[in-house]
């Protein structure tokens, strides 16, 4: 007998998509037939029950979205646009360790804002915006309250190659 294949498909009814909406819809381009979640599962190590509860939820950490991405062969790429206009004497110096969260730094050195700041804006403790920072990961749904909370839009891009871990 052989073994029944699972489809899961992105649909709202299923997933949500307020927080994991643009890895979804990378995630649909790439499995046009459905997304099957066991062979997503076996390219990045996470097990299927994982996988579907972090979509059913809306919410997962972003170095595991990095990682879906990278088990595709595409590197994902975070871009910040603030609608305002940064002081123009303003510097940002990249940190090494916030990665895709540079968005989140740049606002606080261009603006002067502290962390603590930043937390205040999305209702949440300084120290778990800090901890992420350092850590250059943080839950989609807090990137996404943080973000919000200061004006920031987050445009996803998925570019090709960065490969596996």
């Amino acid at each position: 007998m052989t073994p029944k294949k699972t489809m899961m498909k992105a649909r709202p009814k299923q997933w949500p998509a307020q927080n994991t909406g643009p890895l979804i819809s990378f995630l649909e381009e790439e499995f046009p037939g459905g997304i099957f979640l066991p062979e997503l599962a076996s390219r990045t190590g996470y097990s299927v029950q994982n996988l579907s509860s972090m979509f059913r939820r809306d919410n997962m950490h972003l170095h595991k979205a990095e990682c879906i991405s990278r088990s595709l062969g595409y590197t994902l790429r975070l871009q910040y646009e603030y609608p305002g206009e940064y002081p123009k004497d303003s510097e940002y110096a990249p940190s090494e360790k916030v990665g895709n969260l540079y968005g989140l730094d740049e606002y606080c050195q261009r603006m002067l804002r502290t962390y603590n700041y930043l937390a205040s804006r999305a209702n949440i403790r300084g120290e778990t915006v800090k901890a992420a920072l350092q850590k250059g990961d943080m839950m989609l749904s807090t990137l996404n309250r943080v973000a919000s909370g200061v004006g920031l839009r987050i445009v996803w891009h998925f570019e090709k190659g960065g490969g596996d871990d």
